[in-house]
């Protein structure tokens, strides 16, 4: 019998015959990468999901749905972590997700792909490519990918943060995936 789950996924991801993947979330994270007052911040997004639709032998037909908790960012400093989800950087209230939404992917070499697509952060949406690597043994992949975006075109860092002076522009962001195939 199929889970409610599957059958989401399969809404989400299109016909049977695409490749569907169950994302591991013990074995997963969504990372990022900030530069404050020239000293590097890592930090993560502890609640998110993707639905991923996705064949090696034809990446054009891809589908990856991401969608994220803002108000899960953990930077490991209490006082960043409650300043975050504020009006000044992620606005949660009036934008308590962000999502990642490919419809293409593209092979650029041996286990090397970009998956083309757009993201939607803090009410603003733009095209986003995330190049990954993608080792696939049976059932079982492993995905890790890493882009830079500019925080100031989400409108992330409003009033005195605008500027760069204390907080970089640039912020790279690093998803590691591990999911399952799902058999139907």
């Amino acid at each position: 019998m199929r889970t409610l789950l599957t059958l989401m996924v399969m809404m989400v991801a299109g016909p049977v015959s695409a490749q569907t993947w169950a994302v591991d979330p013990a074995a997963s994270g969504l990372g990022f990468q900030a530069t404050v007052e020239g000293e590097a911040v890592n930090g993560q997004f502890k609640s998110w999901q993707a639905q991923i639709t996705f064949d090696p032998d034809a990446p054009k037909s891809c589908q990856i749905v991401v969608t994220i908790d803002m108000a899960s960012v953990d930077t490991g400093n209490s006082t960043r972590d409650a300043m975050l989800p504020g009006n000044d950087w992620f606005h949660i209230k009036a934008h308590p997700q962000a999502a990642f939404v490919a419809k293409r992917c593209e092979k650029t070499g041996a286990g090397r792909y970009v998956a083309k697509g757009a993201l939607s952060l803090r009410g603003v949406t733009r095209p986003v490519d995330l190049p990954f690597q993608l080792e696939i043994d049976g059932d079982l992949a492993h995905m890790s990918g890493q882009v830079v975006l500019d925080r100031r075109e989400f409108g992330v860092g409003q009033g005195e943060w605008q500027s760069t002076d204390t907080v970089a522009a640039s912020v790279r962001i690093t998803p590691t995936v591990t999911a399952r195939r799902i058999k139907f």
